[in-house]
């Protein structure tokens, strides 16, 4: 905006000392002000901070039970086709890479897989499960032949903890964990 003459500028410094006054009176907080917005996002850390943390232990065992599952099925599909689970007197290790299992093993230091006649069974090892929060998960996949019907079962620790014994043929997990499937 153009001014013309005198007048017109007393009168825009005079709008805009107005505005500045209004807008712009309060020139800084009180302690008393700081203080509880301090209290108050306290509060709310103190809510969230541990939830957090709940829901990074939950995706880690997410992975566990993920990589359970893709073994589980992998031993499943080399069963049907062999008649057989895949791969006695190897290493898990190298049972993993005959299945074309490619882990991660970031939460967990390794599997025990063992394969027998009817039956394979795996516990997911964690050497630290406290550094990480995970609670221990085994499972196994059993085949019976009179039926020819496979039977899959998950166990979950109740706590935290390094490692966990595989499920029986009826699913009974051992007495430190509960079935979760």
């Amino acid at each position: 905006m153009m001014c013309r003459n005198k007048k017109e500028k007393q009168k825009l410094w005079k709008n805009l000392n107005f505005y500045h006054g209004v807008f712009f009176s309060h020139q800084g907080f009180t302690l008393i002000e700081l203080m509880v917005v301090m209290i108050i996002a306290g509060i709310l850390a103190s809510i969230a901070i541990p939830t957090f943390v709940n829901q990074t232990g939950k995706a880690r065992e997410a992975e566990v039970k993920n990589t359970l599952g893709n073994i589980n099925r992998s031993q499943l599909a080399f069963h049907w086709e062999q008649r057989r689970f895949c791969c006695g007197g190897y290493t898990s290790s190298e049972i993993l890479d005959a299945l074309g299992i490619k882990v991660d093993q970031i939460y967990v230091s390794g599997y025990d897989i063992i394969p027998v006649t009817d039956n394979v069974t795996i516990e997911a090892v964690n050497n630290n499960p406290l550094e990480f929060g995970l609670r221990a998960y085994a499972s196994s996949v059993y085949f019976d032949p009179i039926s020819a019907d496979y039977s899959i079962y998950l166990c979950r620790s109740i706590n935290v903890q390094a490692q966990t014994t595989a499920p029986t043929n009826t699913g009974t997990c051992a007495a430190d964990a509960e079935r979760i499937n």
